[in-house]
């Protein structure tokens, strides 16, 4: 009996002291620092939601709600835990640290567009909560077409303290457009949203252009397509901003393009042929490549003789202006086959210099195989020219001509009618063995009035008659 009393009595104990610790379970502070609106706070949800609260236990799920004064939106909110205060009775049992301030961590909810009212949401912890909040000015933008052409946007801060530097944002159309650039009716949405602060975001809805092209004068549209012709043209705009569609037009011009030498792309090099160079020209515009004969016409000079020829591009029909570009004309090599065939020749004690005549058959002049010129396309020398055997003959290009490089020829020095040489000995005398450039002749003749009389000599071993 007495032990069952005593069980009853540590039960008793227990069930009070948990009571009395749900009951004086401590709370914490919930406080906010505003300036231009008010911070409430809720704890729980549901059937346990407390509305309007400025404390909260540990593990509470706590409801921030911001509410921006008229003419302001909230910018950010902040919170940290001031831990200095602290009294769970758990937390100094098991003496841990606590950092004196740390950051609360905030979930934004929501935030309704209209009134710009944001909630956040955090879980309670063992120290007090402060919310800090900073704010914007919330602007009001009115919208208006000015003059049928100009799309305005003026800010009424209810505040009466707009901080906007210029109150008014225009969309103004441009009085002249240049063919070929994407202009979307030259409207600047992305500058104005920046300027509204995405307070009040605008939207493009449509563009419609009809004008009159100025090559041929034909009709254009009303269509939605960008023009792309040269010409005179009315777009009407419609644009989407808060919440309301505003309609504007102008009258602009859509002039041609002057093309310019960076239009003109690098032009192939060529090689030197005798006739007129003509190559290529390619003309861009950003990426487009315009056609010739439809956007251009070309015209070349200096484009013969090896060097630097030029082209001129003019622009037609919905281009304008001039513009010049230049090709590299490369000599042409020489080739050995060019020089023709050299006949021999008889050896004479000197230097045998013979003419020398270069071909270039893929050139023809007057329906006849090109000459090139010496002294003009070339100059030549000679190396062993002298003695009997193989003599040879250099061409090479003048540095200021239309060829390049070097190429050799050559032809035979012969030595039969070089016998006379030996005249020197007696008339009647009988030669053994006489050396004629490297030749041996045996054989009996004599002289006349220096000349070699009529009779037969032997050359390498053949009889070879003089007369």
């Amino acid at each position: 009996m007495y032990m069952k009393k005593k069980i009853f009595s540590l039960l008793a104990l227990v069930m009070t002291a948990m009571a009395a610790s749900a009951i004086d379970a401590p709370t914490y502070a919930l406080a906010a620092v505003t300036e231009h609106g008010t911070v409430t706070f809720n704890v729980g949800e549901d059937e346990t939601l407390q509305e309007n609260v400025t404390t909260a236990k540990e593990g509470d799920k706590v409801t921030v709600i911001i509410t921006p004064a008229t003419g302001y939106a909230v910018d950010e909110a902040t919170g940290v835990w001031d831990a200095a205060v602290a009294t769970s009775r758990r937390m100094q049992a098991n003496n841990q640290d606590v950092d004196v301030i740390s950051d609360i961590t905030l979930t934004k909810v929501s935030e309704v567009e209209a009134t710009g009212v944001q909630t956040y949401t955090f879980t309670m912890e063992r120290a007090d909560a402060e919310i800090s909040v900073t704010y914007k000015h919330r602007h009001i933008w009115d919208f208006s077409v000015v003059d049928g052409s100009t799309l305005k946007a003026v800010c009424q801060n209810q505040s009466g303290d707009c901080d906007v530097e210029e109150k008014i944002t225009e969309i103004i159309l441009p009085e002249e457009l240049v063919y070929g650039v994407d202009c979307e009716a030259g409207i600047d949405l992305e500058g104005l949203n920046a300027a509204l602060g995405g307070e009040a975001e605008a939207e493009f809805v449509s563009a419609v252009y009809t004008g009159t092209l100025l090559n041929g004068g034909d009709t254009y549209g009303p269509t939605t397509e960008v023009p792309t012709l040269p010409g005179d043209y009315v777009v009407t705009v419609t644009v989407s901003a808060g919440g309301q569609n505003y309609v504007f037009s102008r009258q602009y011009t859509l002039n041609q393009k002057v093309i310019d030498n960076l239009m003109i792309q690098p032009i192939a090099d060529c090689v030197y042929d005798g006739q007129v160079q003509s190559p290529d020209v390619v003309v861009k515009y950003g990426d487009i490549v315009l056609t010739l004969g439809t956007d251009y016409v070309v015209r070349y000079s200096e484009n013969v003789n090896a060097g630097v020829g030029t082209v001129a591009v003019y622009g037609i029909e919905n281009y304008d202006g001039v513009c010049h570009g230049t090709f590299n004309i490369l000599k042409k090599e020489l080739t050995a086959d060019m020089i023709e065939v050299i006949a021999d020749l008889s050896y004479t004690g000197q230097a045998i210099e013979p003419a020398v005549v270069v071909k270039d058959a893929a050139i023809l002049v007057d329906g006849q195989v090109y000459i090139l010129e010496p002294g003009h396309d070339y100059s030549v020398t000679y190396e062993n020219n002298v003695a009997v055997g193989t003599a040879t003959v250099i061409v090479t290009a003048w540095a200021d001509g239309n060829y390049s490089g070097e190429v050799k020829a050559t032809f035979d020095i012969v030595g039969t009618t070089g016998i006379g040489a030996v005249g020197s000995s007696p008339a009647g005398t009988t030669a053994q063995r006489y050396d004629l450039s490297g030749r041996k002749i045996n054989g009996q003749w004599s002289m006349v009035n220096g000349q070699l009389k009529k009779g037969v000599v032997i050359v390498d071993g053949k009889k070879v008659a003089i007369k």
